[in-house]
């Protein structure tokens, strides 16, 4: 049925049929601190200030451009989510107009975990690198003529995140290796050193201006906890990525968001091993794809096991490497194996094709509980918490917030500075600056009771200057005896569930 479609038929419904799905999971999607963080921070804020921000959030430049070109024209918080959706839904008509993938594959790649709800549905910058990455493995085949633009849209991809360097780097690898091997390409290009030097130039200079922009300043508190450093227990935490990353499956619970249905420890670590041998495997016939994959996947966990452990957002990109090779494929040749001649005979199932298609299938399945989840809890909590305090707070009440990072997203919703005490003063963001702040876990902090009578005397304090209740917002329970007003319990991401406190006027008495 599919292939009596045209081909331009075939990627505009393929398209309407995600931007359908993507819409309706926006719709019932509650953003959550990150993505109302990055809309704050690109709000009213000259150039340099604005670097100099990004500078403690460790993100480069370029979302943040297109949020704040989003606000100077009026934008709201939801035409973040628009933009996001309508940038994804570009990658994924031009992946279904162009890929050299089938019909059948190239439509489960668009209706995936990753495509709809990882990077459609929330709002962040892994949107637009995907559409910058589509873009680049499609126009390889063109990289006698048009290595520059390849180059910019690498460039560009570096600057929207510097994971985005470790994709560079593969195809920077396929193009040497092709110069230094011509007969590993289907139709080989003659690119000149003038065009090579130039595009190297483009990708250095992106790399040194991705570095700069992100890299976190001395005085940021939880820099220290990305630090290059090595040890046992990150590297066999980065190993588990493997399989959270290329087999996003959710547990069915509400709490299913970076988490694998297979429960944590050796049976997650063995089944990565796995797929470190078998999907490399499965372009044994392209070696040049199998050392791409194998460098990008070797530079990921590098940077898992001493820089950073991550979230399955960037565990996503050991998939994405995987997606990249699959489509790069028809512009190297196949090599002939002698064990494939000899048991040619013996079987027509074709086990590659069976092994790529069901990982892809996986990714699509995965995307069913991430959807009926999402649909039917809060996402996060913050959102209703606003909504709750508009009707029942006044302006004279005092706000007060913790964690901070917690908060954060309940003073966007609503519009109020909170007063945040870890700090010791009120913003709407999180000040990661502050020599204060801690970057606490949130199981140290809910059996912290001296921070929990902290918060406690701040808000009688309070209270007591305005003469009127002070509100708390906590995302943990008091365990000072104090009764929470008003509860939030249901929401996917598990410390974006809150508590609201009444601190009266009769409590700030001496």
């Amino acid at each position: 049925m599919l292939d009596r479609l045209t081909p331009a038929t075939f990627a505009w419904l393929g398209t309407l049929l995600f931007a359908v799905l993507c819409a309706l999971s926006v719709i019932n999607h509650e953003m959550w601190r990150d993505e109302l963080e990055a809309w704050m921070v690109a709000q009213n804020r000259s150039m340099p200030e604005l670097i100099a921000t990004l500078r403690k959030v460790g993100h480069p430049l370029l979302w943040y451009l297109l949020l704040a070109g989003l606000q100077r024209i009026g934008g709201t918080l939801f035409s973040m989510a628009i933009l996001n959706g309508v940038v994804v839904a570009f990658s994924a008509f031009l992946l279904l107009r162009h890929a050299p993938l089938s019909r059948g594959r190239r439509l489960l790649l668009v209706m995936s975990y990753y495509w709809v709800y990882e990077y459609g549905t929330i709002a962040r910058s892994y949107g637009l690198s995907l559409l910058l990455l589509i873009g680049a493995v499609l126009l390889y085949p063109q990289r006698q003529k048009r290595l520059w633009l390849i180059a910019v849209i690498l460039a560009l991809m570096i600057n929207v995140h510097i994971l985005n360097a470790v994709f560079a780097g593969g195809i920077a690898w396929l193009v040497f290796a092709e110069r230094w091997r011509p007969e590993i390409a289907v139709h080989p290009a003659q690119i000149g050193r003038p065009q090579l030097l130039l595009a190297t130039g483009i990708l250095l200079v992106a790399v040194g201006l991705s570095i700069w922009q992100s890299m976190p300043v001395d005085e940021v508190p939880w820099s220290s906890g990305i630090q290059p450093q090595w040890e046992p227990s990150r590297a066999m935490a980065a190993l588990k990525t493997v399989w959270c990353g290329i087999v996003p499956l959710p547990p069915l619970r509400i709490d299913f968001w970076n988490r694998s249905i297979v429960a944590d420890g050796p049976a997650q670590n063995a089944l990565s091993l796995l797929l470190l041998v078998v999907v490399p495997l499965l372009f044994a016939r392209r070696p040049v794809l199998v050392i791409f994959l194998l460098l990008g996947w070797a530079a990921l966990l590098f940077f898992f096991s001493s820089v950073y452990t991550g979230y399955q957002r960037h565990h996503g990109y050991l998939y994405l490497h995987f997606i990249a090779a699959l489509i790069l494929s028809s512009s190297f040749r196949e090599k002939s194996l002698r064990s494939e001649r000899r048991k040619a005979h013996r079987s027509r199932i074709d086990w590659r094709a069976a092994i790529e298609t069901g990982l892809l299938a996986v990714n699509a399945l995965a995307l069913l509980p991430a959807l009926i989840i999402d649909g039917r809890y809060p996402f996060s909590a913050s959102r209703e918490v606003a909504r709750y305090l508009q009707k029942t707070v006044s302006e004279a009440n005092p706000l007060i917030g913790d964690q901070d990072f917690a908060a954060m997203p309940v003073a966007g919703w609503l519009g109020r500075r909170f007063f945040y005490p870890e700090i010791g003063s009120m913003g709407y963001e999180i000040k990661w600056s502050h020599p204060s702040r801690q970057n606490l876990p949130l199981k140290r902090v809910r059996t912290d009771t001296t921070r929990q009578h902290l918060m406690l005397e701040t808000a009688r304090r309070m209270a007591r200057e305005a003469g009127t209740e002070a509100v708390l917002v906590l995302n943990y329970a008091l365990l000072t005896g104090e009764q929470a007003e008003k509860t939030f319990l249901s929401a996917i991401v598990t410390d974006e569930r809150y508590f609201v406190y009444r601190i009266p006027p009769s409590a700030a008495q001496p």
